[in-house]
């Protein structure tokens, strides 16, 4: 009798050490304030928010859907922007009015450029490197870096969070990879209306071509894009959901006057998530959903 009283006590031990344990790196965390952290973009939001948890009060200034390139700032976002304890930008040349903006409204919190400190770190940094895995994940050692710098009290729940965050990337790049290179076997290359689908492309050896679409392009144009399709042997294009499609029918009629069977693609997402209950709500579903677009679509 005693003996099976002491092996169960010994179980009941076991079970709130493990317990224990498992909740080591969230206890700093409860100690700490609540902060907000304000980002550039939805994408650089989900990040922050995996790696920081869902206590964090974490804000993008673009919403989702449409492209952050060509957003304007809401009040709210403003008023958000001016109490920030951290700002995240992706920077580059596609936000300089956002840095501006940061310098005057944001001046008692930190600032993390990450064009600026990758760029030190990795050479070539390409400026939408979140297309390529192998690139976010880069960035996720290095932000996750900062990050504890600007919240020390935290740093066992990013370490935590970020551990199982890489794990994450690492299988949807193998995944990624799989797939891929049994598709190149029967395709000649990848073509969008956006240049932000290259380091997807060139993360796995996919020959890629930009198109950059219109309305009332001249005729002389759209010819030399069907050329330009026609020497890479590409018969696909995928349009860019967060952007205009326009020109992208005048595109098709010109392949088809000139014996060009060109179809139109299920769209990619590669400047901003989709809105919310959508499937397409953070990054490793957007790029999975990116990898059926290009395979299946």
């Amino acid at each position: 009798m005693l003996v099976r009283v002491f092996k169960y006590s010994m179980v009941v031990i076991s079970a709130l050490l493990v317990v224990w344990w498992l909740n080591i790196p969230f206890l700093d965390s409860q100690k700490d304030s609540v902060p907000t952290i304000v980002t550039s973009t939805p994408i650089l939001a989900d990040l922050t928010q995996v790696l920081m948890g869902p206590d964090v009060n974490v804000i993008s200034l673009a919403n989702r859907v449409t492209n952050p390139e060509t957003q304007t700032l809401t009040n709210d976002k403003l008023r958000a922007l001016s109490r920030a304890d951290l700002v995240i930008l992706n920077g580059g040349p596609h936000e300089t009015a956002v840095e501006a903006l940061v310098g005057q409204l944001a001046s008692s919190a930190k600032v993390l450029n990450i064009t600026s400190f990758m760029e030190k770190q990795e050479k070539n940094w390409p400026n939408y490197y979140w297309m390529s895995p192998v690139h976010w994940n880069r960035l996720v050692y290095y932000i996750q870096i900062h990050l504890k710098r600007a919240f020390p009290k935290r740093r066992s729940e990013i370490n935590y969070r970020k551990m199982a965050y890489t794990n994450d990337v690492y299988v949807m790049h193998k995944t990624m990879k799989e797939t891929l290179d049994e598709w190149k076997k029967n395709t000649s290359g990848l073509c969008s209306n956006h240049e932000s689908l290259a380091p997807l492309a060139k993360a796995f050896g996919i020959p890629f071509v930009a198109l950059e679409l219109s309305d009332n392009m001249s005729k002389e144009s759209l010819n030399g894009m069907v050329d330009t399709l026609k020497k890479a042997k590409i018969k696909k294009i995928h349009p860019n959901e967060a952007i205009s499609h326009s020109g992208l029918d005048e595109l098709v009629k010109a392949a088809l006057s000139q014996g060009w069977q060109l179809q139109v693609g299920s769209p990619v997402f590669s400047l901003n998530l989709d809105h919310l209950g959508s499937g397409i709500e953070n990054y490793l579903e957007m790029m999975m959903f990116n990898l059926r677009s290009i395979t299946e679509g």
